[in-house]
């Protein structure tokens, strides 16, 4: 205040005595304001780099002392937050940003990372120079946690809601989807794509199928159809009624208003139970229960016994391809050699030069074609005997099989599999069998099992690995056998994320999964372990970076019961 004094050649002795008491009133003003405001305020010279920081600043941290340096709180900036926030200071010292504002991380006395709001004003020089930063932080990290919890129930509720079996559909206040399980995009053979790709309104949806002829409406009125449902969704008021479908089908759905203006509507398909009067009744009063239920999880017992039809319908499906087939090999084999017979017989009939090059190259043609279908028929045939292999019922013939065909078998079946349920399916297979590897004995049946299964899940780890990097990696399995000897030790490894150690020790358990709801039943593995190790009194081992199972096997059985496992 005496330099200012002293820029003041002219003021009088009271004048300078009455600006000192404006300037300590005003300094008590501003340290007044800075303590009784909920947020921290610093101003940060930056032409002298100097950091003034108000003790409800320090408090908000728990710092103890007279204050910080700039350099201390660069070095308390989270290191994954350090670059926006650096990126949002030179933005704002540019004159790119009429304010500074950004959320970062900043590490508290206790060693801790806390959210902070940063909201900062520019001061400038004459030429635009930014000379000073004055700005208040708040405490953001109790709102930051409840975002992420508030995102961690929304993941839990869509997964909740596609383990039930009715349509639910969810609508924001705009009227357009926001929430669509699976029973629904199944309902009405919708797309994830179309959902993913519109957020579609009820008329999108309606017309989606409008010319699959499902709604039994004349084209002509399928406008007015439209309007009419999309006013029962816009009228704001509760609403039920049927949908009686071309197929058969009688859907019945309820449209509910919720307090944010927007609607759930609910499908269920009434078909079965409209046939009884008294069973629709009841499946009514089931239908209201369920909404209370959404996040009761999905019987895992009714997905295993899907699967376990799945082997017969298989075996099914290869006896009737098996016949046809057959007489394409046999005769594609006796046609080729009738081609021959024909060259024969055309050599002694006078033709042109001409006539008779043309003549070879069709036949030449002819038989090139033969033989394509030879080679094609026979790989059709190699893959009905492993469709019949893995659908063939559990035996009690224990016999002693080559390890290396065995698994080159199950190899080729779960690759073959995987193409079959997904043409974009791509994997890169390494195959290191130790010739010494022998026979073993085993039930080849349930040991082919344990393989594809082993198979099938390294294949869902890579490609999945594959989808969260996208491009630049190569998804890979390799199968690998060892001589140990007594033992013999199969290897399936993959290049996918690998597995947690919490994870690890659960995994072998009946029921319990990784996969979404869906894809998974849970029992793979367990039957996997109770085959190989009560079965055939081996062990599985798991470990690498990747997953890698190791399936080590007993060259011969124990002679107490064989039988009596199975």
């Amino acid at each position: 205040m005496q330099s200012m004094a002293a820029d003041l050649p002219h003021a009088s002795s009271e004048e300078t005595q009455r600006l000192e008491q404006m300037l300590r009133e005003n300094e008590e003003r501003y340290l007044l304001v800075s303590e009784a405001v909920a947020e921290g305020i610093y101003d940060w010279n930056i032409e002298q780099n100097t950091l003034f920081v108000s003790s409800r600043l320090m408090g908000i941290f728990g710092f103890e002392g007279t204050g910080l340096t700039a350099e201390d709180w660069y070095k308390r900036v989270h290191p994954d937050d350090f670059d926006g926030y650096r990126l949002a200071l030179r933005d704002c010292f540019k004159r790119q940003l009429v304010r500074l504002h950004c959320h970062y991380r900043i590490k508290a006395a206790d060693g801790d990372y806390r959210w902070v709001d940063d909201h900062g004003m520019p001061i400038r020089n004459e030429s635009g120079r930014t000379i000073r930063l004055v700005g208040a932080v708040s405490d953001v990290t109790a709102e930051k946690e409840q975002a992420r919890q508030g995102e961690i129930l929304f993941q839990q509720f869509n997964a909740v809601l596609d383990t039930i079996d009715y349509g639910v559909l969810f609508m924001g206040p705009e009227l357009r989807g926001k929430i669509i399980n699976r029973a629904f995009r199944k309902m009405w053979g919708i797309s994830d794509q179309f959902i993913q790709d519109t957020q579609p309104s009820m008329a999108d949806l309606i017309n989606y199928n409008r010319y699959n002829d499902i709604y039994n409406v004349p084209e002509a009125s399928f406008d007015d159809y439209v309007a009419k449902r999309v006013e029962v969704v816009r009228s704001g008021t509760a609403f039920e009624g049927e949908l009686r479908l071309r197929d058969g089908r009688i859907i019945h759905y309820q449209i509910q208003v919720l307090p944010d203006g927007g609607r759930l509507l609910t499908y269920f398909d009434i078909t079965e139970l409209k046939r009884n009067e008294e069973t629709a009744r009841e499946a009514r009063d089931a239908a209201e229960i369920a909404l209370d239920e959404l996040r009761t999880a999905q019987d895992r017992l009714v997905q295993a016994q899907k699967l376990a039809s799945l082997g017969q319908l298989t075996a099914g499906i290869a006896h009737e391809i098996k016949n046809p087939l057959n007489f394409v090999n046999n005769f594609s084999a006796l046609s080729r050699e009738l081609i021959d017979e024909l060259r024969d017989a055309l050599k002694p009939v006078a033709l042109d030069d001409k006539k008779r090059e043309e003549l070879v190259e069709l036949t030449d043609m002819l038989k090139g074609n033969l033989e394509k279908v030879v080679q094609h028929g026979k790989r059709a045939d190699s893959i009905v005997k492993n469709m019949l292999l893995h659908s063939r019922e559990g035996s009690d013939e224990r016999r002693p099989v080559d390890v290396n065909s065995l698994v080159a078998e199950g190899l080729n079946l779960a690759y073959h599999s995987a193409r079959a349920e997904n043409q974009e399916f791509k994997i890169r297979l390494e195959q290191n069998f130790d010739p010494a590897a022998g026979q073993v004995d085993l039930f080849p049946q349930e040991i082919t099992r344990v393989l594809l299964n082993l198979i099938s899940n390294g294949f869902y780890a890579a490609m999945k690995r594959k989808a969260e990097m996208k491009d630049g990696f190569e998804p890979t399995l390799a199968a690998a056998t060892k001589d140990r000897g007594h033992r013999v030790e199969i290897t399936i490894r993959d290049n996918g994320s690998g597995i947690p150690p919490g994870v690890k020790e659960k995994m072998f358990h009946p029921f319990f999964t990784t996969k979404p709801p869906g894809e998974g039943t849970g029992l793979g593995l367990s039957l996997s372990y109770d085959i190989v190790v009560k079965q055939h009194g081996g062990s599985i081992e798991v470990d690498g970076e990747f997953t890698e199972f190791k399936v080590i096997l007993p060259r011969m059985a124990a002679t107490s019961k064989a039988g009596a496992d199975k």
